[in-house]
């Protein structure tokens, strides 16, 4: 299993460096897709999603430039150096695979509540 995960990360390699050309054009540094990537590795590697072999690089491949926009778009807001760039997207990439489904779950969580206009144990319940 750990040779497919490689396999898959290395084929992500391949991909996001050419994404990387075209992130480039739109202002993100190659250190900080770099980085994204080796914090998309880690992270996969500590935690695997589990599916198949295109989920984990789908997977992998949105991860990586989710976090280094991300890092771009926070340093810029935030008024952070831009050196600061490449550590936030490897800390964002690294956490990616378990910040994803907790905001997913705080949304649907959040969703419920504005359509139902109570708590979501009361819809399950039919209350």
């Amino acid at each position: 299993m750990a040779l497919a995960n490689a396999q898959t990360l290395a084929g992500t390699a391949a991909a996001s460096t050419a994404g990387g050309l075209a992130a480039w054009e739109i202002g993100i540094g190659p250190a900080v897709l770099f980085m994204a990537l080796a914090g998309t590795a880690l992270g996969l590697l500590f935690s695997p999603p589990g599916g198949s072999r295109a989920r984990l690089f789908v997977l992998a491949l949105v991860y990586t430039m989710v976090s280094a926009a991300t890092a771009g778009l926070l340093a810029e807001l935030l008024s952070l150096d831009h050196r600061l760039d490449a550590a936030i997207a490897l800390l964002l990439a690294f956490f990616a695979n378990s910040a994803i489904p907790a905001l997913r779950t705080a949304i649907n969580d959040r969703v419920h509540t504005a359509i139902g206009g109570r708590d979501k144990r009361h819809i399950e319940d039919g209350d």
